[in-house]
């Protein structure tokens, strides 16, 4: 299999992550005494940069990891007509289905989560919201490909790679960089001589054949699975997926003390699935009085019920519900992505060939 053919399996499957190496300003060797005069400087000289000189947009949507702190990728995407879901704070969650881009580099309108100086790069993982961003890139590429785009590369890049990125994606099978011939890119990165092109070919080619094959599974869950059937198919057969319909949350991970990393998923999980009026009528549902809870906004108002529920041993419960917030459709659409990422297709196309699919029933039933 050559690297082209290694790239579009990977996207296949989900686990195809490109990166935007695209650093526009240098970063300080030292902690700055005035960081809002830098930031200024910086938004000044945005202001003269044009669009990206790769047009990213014209990729099948995936996620896409950037250094850059400008706002030229979404300004392409927007010109474009594309959309472009930004992925910024660990309260954001990733859209299925679209382009993500997960903006390691920070939000230089914002000021928010500036890279700037190296001791920033050597803090990113004990933030917060960069650590949310570093995990869900390393996700996506266990076993999969790291795809750095750099149009012009240089000694900030490759030290971007040796300090951080390539810790963190050290879980991908491949890393392959798409850029000039003759830069000395850094281990294990692997020069694509196809380029961009190349590279927009080969998926383009890939997301052209997958949807009839992913179209045709969709029939035959609609038609072999009612709503019911469907969730306890995903319980006895993909039991990640299940979880992933309460959250990513076992609920046997709920006894005794809770993990924090449930808890983060749960509260991601409630913050996507619900808009302020849905939190409301949830809260209403648990028992549980909105107004009440000690904080502003859906993402407070989520915080401050899960630590209650938390402290009344009742988060099993908000499991339930939020399996039972999802429609059947949306439940299709999670089976078909992660067994996409995973490459189970197969073996799903076999279980729901099947004359009689090995659905148990629920206890009592």
């Amino acid at each position: 299999m050559d690297l082209l053919e290694q790239l579009a399996v990977s996207w296949c499957q989900g686990r195809l992550l490109l990166v935007w190496a695209d650093v526009p300003f240098p970063l300080a060797e030292r902690p700055l005494a005035n960081p809002a005069l830098e930031i200024g400087r910086w938004q000044e000289a945005a202001r003269t940069l044009g669009l990206p000189a790769w047009p990213l947009q014209t990729l099948p949507a995936g996620p896409i990891l950037s250094l850059d702190p400008t706002a030229r990728l979404a300004a392409a995407f927007r010109a474009a007509g594309v959309p472009l879901h930004p992925v910024r704070t660990l309260g954001d969650v990733p859209a299925p289905g679209q382009h993500n881009l997960l903006q390691l580099g920070g939000d230089l309108a914002a000021r928010a989560g500036l890279f700037l100086g190296w001791d920033d790069v050597r803090d990113a993982p004990s933030d917060p919201d960069k650590a949310h961003l570093l995990a869900e890139a390393g996700r996506v590429v266990q076993g999969g490909v790291a795809l750095v785009l750099a149009p012009a590369p240089d000694e900030t890049f490759s030290r971007f790679w040796r300090e951080l990125l390539g810790p963190a994606l050290r879980g991908a099978a491949h890393a392959f960089a798409a850029g000039p011939r003759g830069f000395a890119w850094p281990a294990p990165l692997v020069w694509l001589a196809a380029g961009l092109e190349g590279v927009r070919a080969a998926l383009v080619a890939a997301a052209a054949a997958a949807p009839a094959d992913l179209a045709a599974l969709r029939r035959a869950l609609n038609a072999a699975l009612d709503d019911a059937a469907l969730t306890r198919f995903c319980r006895d057969h993909f039991p990640a997926v299940y979880r992933e319909f309460g959250g990513g949350v076992d609920e046997a991970a709920l006894a005794g003390s809770t993990p924090p990393e449930a808890l983060t998923r749960l509260r991601q999980a409630v913050v996507q699935r619900f808009d302020e009026e849905g939190l409301r009528n949830l809260c209403q549902d648990l028992g549980v009085d909105y107004d009440s809870l000690p904080a502003q906004g859906k993402a407070g108002k989520a915080r401050e019920l899960l630590a209650a529920l938390d402290r009344d041993e009742r988060l099993a419960e908000l499991v339930a519900m939020l399996r039972g917030s999802l429609d059947k459709a949306a439940k299709v659409q999670q089976l078909l992505d992660y067994c996409q990422r995973h490459g189970l297709l197969d073996e799903l196309r076999e279980r729901v060939g099947t004359a009689r699919l090995a659905v148990s029933r629920w206890p009592g039933e």
